[in-house]
This record gives C-alpha cells, structure tokens and sequence, in this order.
C-alpha cells in the first residue's frame, strides 16, 4: 500500500510541472497574439488527443497494469461523458479567464474545487474532518482576500465579493471589469471542475483512462471547432490561419502537449490514490504558476499572490488528508451500480 501511495504522489508531482506549464504558456501564446481563443482551443485539444493516443498505443498495456481497474463499461461511458460535458466548459471558461486577466490572478480561483466537493458532501449528509474543515476555512481565507485585491476596505465585509462579480459593469473602469469577467469565467470553471473530477473518478475506476481522455480531447476539439465562433483577426499583419500555423507549429505543438501530458499522469494516480486527494493535491501548481507569472510574463502584483497562493494550497493539502472527499464519488458509484 506504502508504495502504491508513493507512486501516485510521484505522478502527481511530476504532473504539476505541465499543469503550471500550461496556464503559463496559454497567457504567453494570447498574449503574443498569434492564435486566437478558438484556434488554441481546438489546437491544444487535437494534439493532446494525438499525444494521449500515441501513449495508448505505445504505453497503453503496461502503464494500466499499475493500477487495476474493476471493470465496468456502462459506469465508465457514464464517467466519460460526464467529464467530457462538464470539460467543454472548463476548458473554454480557462480559455477566456486567461485573455481577460493576468493569469496570477485567476488561477488561484481553481483551489476552490476541493472546497466545494466537502460542502457537497456536507449537502449528503456527511461531516467532514477536522482537516476538512482547516482546509475549507484557509482556502475561504485566501481566496477572499486574493479577489479583493486593489479593492477598498469596504470590500471585505462584502461576502465572498459575489456583490462585485455579478453587478453591472458600467460603473467599473474598463480594466477592472475585465478582471471582473475573468473571475466570473474562472468562478464557473472551478464549479463545473467539481462534476468533472467525479467524472474522472469514475473513469479511473472502471475502465482504460488513457482511452477516455484521448476519446474526450477528440471530441473537445470537434465541439470547440464547431461550436466556437471566429474572432475577427488583422490578417495583414498576422496573416491567414495556416501561414501562421506553419511559421508557429512548434508552438501549438508544446501547447498541446503540456496541455494533454497532465491527463495520462494523472490517469493512474486516479486509481492509486483516493481521487479528492489527488485533485487537491494537484493544486501545488498555483505557487508554480504565481512564480512563473512573475518571472516569465512579467506580472507585477505577481508577490502578493505568490504569497496568497501558498495559503490556498496549504488549505487544499489539509482538505487532501480529509478521507470525506471519497464518500461523494463512492456515493455516486453505488448508484451507478
């Protein structure tokens, strides 16, 4: 059991570096302006399906035999469809997070997640733990005082600052209501993320998750590509969509890659290690995120966050130890069957 547990900790920590890599690069790539919010979404997600079927083929085989499956088709159709839905809007929620505010900003905001799958556990009827209930309380903590950042003091009596996010802009100048937006993107984004870490449990337990994900990024791509409209783009300075694809391949193609590698780590871990543990503990990426925002993409307010940031993971390790996690996804399992 020691090792099983030391191997799924280790995939995990392997897997933070591309998780940071990929908000990291995402604001680096609209930043640059090359590609616009469709073209990356379905680029990053049509080479992250070829990434994760090259890994089925090659790996496939011997990296499910580290975590057997209880094999279940029905249970894990119902798993992948559940994740797929709840994933095109995650996916496109980041997407647009990322272009409207620095990402040091709106990152943290994913922390949440853990967070909400105690309360809904709460709503079932289970207590959480006394680490349960630390880690809700400093996440709470530091993300309340993460979003009232540069707000006054009257701010923080506002609860969770919901005031601020659903008010009308109008009164608000033109940057503030971008960072606004932004949070309400990131806000629905770490809700729908709660569903699809149910989803991926379900996945990782009855059935090849390697599969799942190279199926879900197929079917991403071909959502985003249908579903996405076009941005007016200056083709007389950037020029035509292939043009730029040809002389900027290599960058769509690191895109996709950090952006599928997480999904194939993470696939055994799933099965490993409780699901909710893993799912907070993932969450270590944000102080790699801050970091990197304040030393790669230049974002000043970037130190406070860095501290902010290492509060919200604190709180998300402690709510990693809380076995209470498991009782929603073992819930919804038993119904399942």
């Amino acid at each position: 059991m020691c090792i099983v547990n030391n191997l799924a900790l280790v995939l995990t920590i392997v897997a933070i570096f591309p998780i940071a890599a990929t908000f990291l690069y995402r604001k680096y790539l609209l930043m640059l302006g090359i590609f616009t919010e469709k073209e990356l979404l379905v680029g990053q997600c049509v080479i992250a399906a070829v990434l994760c079927f090259l890994s089925l083929i090659v790996i496939g085989p011997w990296w499910n035999t580290l975590a057997i499956e209880e094999a279940n088709l029905p249970v894990w159709v119902f798993g992948l469809i559940l994740t797929t839905v709840f994933n095109v809007i995650i996916q496109f929620a980041n997407m647009r997070s990322a272009r409207l505010a620095e990402t040091s900003f709106i990152a943290p905001i994913g922390a949440m997640t853990p967070g909400l799958i105690m309360i809904t556990t709460i709503l079932i009827g289970e207590r959480p733990g006394a680490w349960g209930i630390v880690g809700i309380i400093i996440v709470a903590i530091g993300t309340f005082v993460h979003v009232r950042e540069g707000a006054s003091w009257q701010a923080y009596f506002m609860p969770l600052f919901f005031w601020r996010i659903f008010s009308s802009l109008e009164r608000f100048p033109e940057a503030e209501r971008n960072d606004i937006r932004a949070l309400r993107w990131a806000y629905l984004a770490a809700c729908c993320s709660t569903m699809g870490l149910l989803g991926d449990g379900l996945i990782a337990r009855h059935g090849d998750m390697i599969l799942a994900v190279t199926i879900q990024y197929g079917v991403l791509g071909g959502v985003f590509l249908i579903c996405v409209p076009n941005q007016a783009h200056d083709e007389r300075s950037t020029g035509p969509f292939m043009e730029r694809l040809q002389s900027h391949l290599y960058r769509m193609i690191i895109m996709g890659i950090v952006f599928g590698l997480p999904s194939i780590l993470l696939g055994v871990s799933y099965r490993l290690a409780p699901i909710a543990s893993i799912g907070s503990l993932k969450r270590l990426s944000l102080v790699f995120v801050a970091v990197g925002a304040v030393w790669l993409l230049g974002e000043k307010s970037g130190k406070r966050r860095i501290l902010l940031s290492m509060v919200i993971v604190v709180g998300a390790i402690f709510i990693s130890l809380d076995p209470t996690q498991a009782v929603l996804l073992n819930r919804l399992d038993q119904w399942l069957k």
